[in-house]
């Protein structure tokens, strides 16, 4: 738990500042940020909701992008979830899996153009945002009742993102938002009324054109981690890391070389990853001791109010 109290300590000293976590694989993401979302918590009195959404997993794909496998849902949306936070700056820690930080990805602005804050009372077009849920992997379907499909019927549209127990409903009143709300897809009652809500993709991209043709110059994970401010970087186990990186980059380019010599191959095949050399060298140099030095400094403390909570 040590790593996660580092990274929550330098959450909690520096607030303007987002903090990538690395661990090497995705096996460690769910234990480690519950574990930094405690700490957090307890460091800040913050509430459970309030550290849920600022504290993140970012999972890797978790398939072999040139075998025509598909990444699971949950998998794409939790990936496009913290890349937008960290790129809105809304994240406080990303925990990343070392795999997690090979691909190419698109640049920031095009994750955040396709995410929008709809509020009670705004003018948002039904139709433009139905688009933009089309552009963010979302799949059209009548009625709503799975992950990932939305509908709208003249000024009603359903969505059921990912991440959310239940589908949500916006009423419009021409261009307005008059309500939103979310409802139990069997009996369509309402479970909760929203003031707000935030349209966030499904995946990354599902676009190739988001991509540069210069693909050197692609973004990376570090890019999303200083869009919007300096960011800091800690490695948890850098051997353990280190040798995931290698184990996913070699299986990975091995795909590609050979799926580059099929007779269909596509016409535009994208290579998998930048240079190895360059993405070792941001997280061999990541910030460790120092903070988790500073963050025994808080441990007495939280370990107090945790215990006043009855934790």
């Amino acid at each position: 738990q040590a790593k996660a109290l580092a990274a929550a300590a330098a959450a909690h000293e520096h607030a303007g500042e987002p903090v990538l976590l690395v661990v090497p694989g995705d096996a460690e993401l769910d234990a480690v940020v519950g574990d930094v979302r405690f700490f957090l918590g307890t460091l800040e009195a913050s509430s459970d909701a309030a550290v849920a959404g600022a504290v993140l997993p970012l999972p890797s794909l978790q398939v072999d992008p040139y075998r025509a496998l598909a990444p699971h849902m949950r998998v794409t949306s939790a990936r496009a979830r913290a890349l937008l936070a960290l790129a809105t700056g809304q994240a406080r820690v990303v925990v990343a899996s070392a795999p997690a930080l090979l691909p190419r990805l698109p640049d920031p602005s095009a994750l955040v153009a396709r995410s929008l804050g709809v509020r009670t009372g705004a003018d948002v077009d039904p139709q433009s945002l139905a688009a933009l849920l089309t552009e963010g992997g979302y799949d059209r379907h009548d009625p709503v009742d799975q992950h990932g499909e939305f509908c709208l019927r003249g000024g009603i549209l359903d969505v059921y993102p990912p991440n959310e127990l239940w589908p949500i409903r916006i009423e419009f009143v021409g261009d307005m938002v008059e309500s939103i709300r979310r409802f139990d897809p069997d009996t369509q009652r309402s479970v909760e009324t929203l003031d707000q809500f935030m349209v966030v993709p499904v995946r990354e991209s599902t676009d190739p054109s988001d991509l540069p043709a210069d693909l050197q110059h692609a973004a990376t994970v570090f890019d999303y981690l200083a869009a919007r401010r300096s960011g800091r970087l800690f490695v948890s186990e850098p051997d353990e890391v280190q040798a995931a990186i290698e184990r996913s980059r070699t299986q990975v380019e091995a795909s590609y070389e050979e799926a580059s010599t099929r007779t269909n191959a596509p016409a535009r095949l994208t290579p998998p990853f930048e240079p190895p050399s360059c993405r070792w060298a941001r997280v061999s140099n990541a910030t460790t001791d120092h903070h988790q030095r500073s963050a025994a400094g808080h441990f007495d403390a939280a370990r107090a109010r945790a215990r006043s909570m009855g934790t």
